[in-house]
């Protein structure tokens, strides 16, 4: 199975990425739109909701930050990007609905990148790092 550990995986110090940088600046892109997602909704279920998964992703964003510590690596710089700042621009303009499709496109490329990433993994903690996301979904 492609999320199961292999004899082959090293517990040694992680070898980060230029795609590590990506991850954790998508995660922490999610979490704040989420965050605005949450203020801007009138309806309070939903709005309760994107609260609970900017709590999610801010779990990302912090197991991402283990993994720079344990490989060593300074986290890199962060500013919100300009996509999501777009995003919320237009759910404060039109409502969160209206960018619901392209949150949930961008949560599938995620998952996809998620599951590339744990399935070219030789380090048992990247490979869970990059497995947890997808399995939240099962």
């Amino acid at each position: 199975m492609l999320l199961q550990y292999t004899e082959a995986m090293t517990t040694e110090r992680p070898e980060a990425n230029e795609s590590w940088d990506r991850h954790y600046a998508d995660e922490r892109d999610a979490a704040w739109l989420y965050r605005e997602l949450a203020r801007v909704d009138t309806n309070a279920e939903r709005g309760a909701l994107f609260g609970r998964l900017a709590v999610v992703e801010d779990h990302h964003t912090a197991r991402w930050e283990e993994l720079f510590r344990d490989a060593g690596r300074p986290l890199p710089a962060y500013r919100v990007s300009w996509r999501t700042r777009m995003l919320a621009w237009i759910a404060r303009t039109f409502g969160p609905a209206s960018v619901l499709p392209l949150i949930l496109a961008e949560e599938g490329r995620e998952v996809q990148a998620y599951l590339g990433l744990a399935r070219h993994s030789t380090h048992q903690q990247t490979h869970k790092a990059a497995a947890e996301p997808c399995l939240r979904l099962q």
